[in-house]
């Protein structure tokens, strides 16, 4: 159990690493904002799946590095990741973003939250455009 969650730490410390976060951060800086709330049954834009489909490319670009360093499998990653599951690890969200499209869009939209924020700007919901589910003015 010991060498399972050792293994857990190394990957939240590899996911902290300025190379991961910052490709992370470049991806998103470049395409957050593209993800805007849409009303709830609303046709997704196929530009949202091409962008999952490139985040996804990235996260699993830097988890084969690490899979390769620390001698571990993809199978006994996502053992682990499943065991761990609601105990916050940061490693654990980028993973989820990458395999679940929801919470892909979701990192996204937090993403574009704190970007709007860093820039003085007011969210988009305070400024009158309706939040994900709720239906338009």
């Amino acid at each position: 159990m010991a060498e399972e969650s050792d293994l857990l730490a190394r990957l939240e410390d590899f996911f902290a690493d300025p190379q991961f976060t910052g490709a992370i951060n470049e991806f998103a800086a470049e395409h957050a904002a593209e993800i805007t709330p849409l009303a709830e049954g609303e046709e997704h834009p196929l530009r949202y799946h091409e962008l999952y489909v490139q985040y996804t490319a990235l996260v699993e670009r830097q988890l084969c590095a690490f899979l390769a360093q620390h001698d571990a499998s993809a199978q006994e990653l996502l053992a682990l990741a499943a065991a761990a599951s609601g105990r916050g690890l940061t490693c654990l969200d980028y993973l989820l973003a990458s395999t679940e499209y929801a919470h892909f869009l979701q990192l996204m939209r937090d993403f574009a939250s704190l970007a709007e924020w860093d820039a003085g700007d007011e969210p988009r919901e305070a400024r009158g455009r309706p939040a994900e589910g709720q239906p338009a003015a």
